[in-house]
């Protein structure tokens, strides 16, 4: 019912030479606006049961699956995996299935570009998504070459992600390694150079945020609850630096990011503990274990009003569907 609202166009092959073919955009998407209160108002609560899917809570709902879309835009959701509460065993399948074989590592970060070392380096800029990383000797490659490809980075966290599968050798907390840009035909250099502070085989098993003592979630980025002055351990400068972004938090400690773990035991036996990837994808979704149905009488103007909005030009990739007549 959805995707037969939704107009062709014309799908471009560039440099094949292959005559466009019309597909339906479905990278088009609608969103309700309903001006009137009365209208806005119009819907109840429904909480989410074990094994709901849109399609059942439609059929629930009116009687009819195929009003699961209604129920989606009221509620603002574009995708129901994420968007809606799940049980905590498709939960784990999902964070499984997604990161298996996903490798996480943490790593020393002074958020800053053109520092100098006493050896010449300079850093030119910050990790990128398919970049090489590779483990340092000192201040140059290893002998035995050691070197993974990064998949995925969260800068914020100071995170990199790469396949287990695909990692040539063993990094381990501690090492130091770098990406090396290649500047000529026959020569490179090193654009930033770091060290690992934790590693989790298993990215389910690393830290995204942290219940304080009383349970509650806070951010991963929150204040250190223990203040320890930490002791600058950055082996590449001669500066006394250190990363003012992460190295005061919570995760800094947990990390020891410049040398800050000291106080994190100690905010351990007061009550903090991490929250893991999957147990953080779980207090989501729990999170959001109540929606709104829309009343019947909204369906039938919601979809010629999404209709209308959808084969509308220019063809932006979202719309608003505005209703406002009087509703019977």
């Amino acid at each position: 019912m959805f995707f037969k609202n939704l107009n062709n166009f014309n799908y471009e092959f560039k440099d094949l030479e292959v005559t466009p073919q019309p597909a339906i955009n479905v990278f088009k998407r609608a969103r309700i606006d309903l001006k009137d209160k009365a209208h806005r108002d119009s819907f109840y609560y429904y909480d989410i049961q074990a094994g709901d899917t849109p399609e059942i809570i439609s059929e629930k709902a009116y009687g009819n699956p195929h009003y699961y879309w209604a129920i989606l835009m009221f509620n603002d959701i574009v995708n129901p995996f994420d968007g809606m509460s799940r049980s905590e065993n498709i939960v784990t399948k999902l964070e499984e299935n997604q990161f298996s074989d996903t490798t996480s590592i943490f790593y020393e970060d002074d958020n800053m570009l053109g520092l100098s070392s006493t050896d010449g380096y300079t850093r030119a800029r910050f990790p990128r998504v398919g970049d090489i990383i590779v483990k340092l000797d000192g201040n140059s490659p290893a002998s035995t070459l050691t070197s993974v490809q990064i998949v995925s980075i969260d800068k914020t966290l100071q995170r990199m992600d790469f396949l287990k599968t695909t990692e040539n050798g063993l990094f381990a907390e501690g090492d130091s390694f770098a990406i090396i840009d290649k500047t000529g035909d026959d020569t490179y250099e090193i654009v930033f150079r770091s060290k690992i502070l934790k590693r989790y085989d298993d990215k389910i098993d690393s830290p995204v945020s942290f219940k304080d003592p009383d349970g509650k979630i806070i951010s991963a980025l929150s204040e250190a609850p223990i203040k320890i002055v930490p002791q600058l351990t950055y082996d590449f400068y001669k500066s006394s630096i250190g990363n003012e972004e992460i190295r005061h938090t919570i995760l800094g400690q947990l990390l020891g990011a410049s040398g800050a773990a000291g106080g994190y035991n100690m905010a351990v036996s007061q009550g903090y503990a991490p929250v893991d990837v999957e147990k953080n994808a779980q207090i989501e979704s729990d999170g959001i274990r109540r929606i709104k149905i829309p009343d019947a009488k909204l369906l039938q103007p919601i979809l010629r009003a999404m209709s209308d909005a959808l084969n509308k030009s220019p063809l932006s990739d979202t719309v608003v569907a505005r209703y406002n007549a009087n509703i019977k």
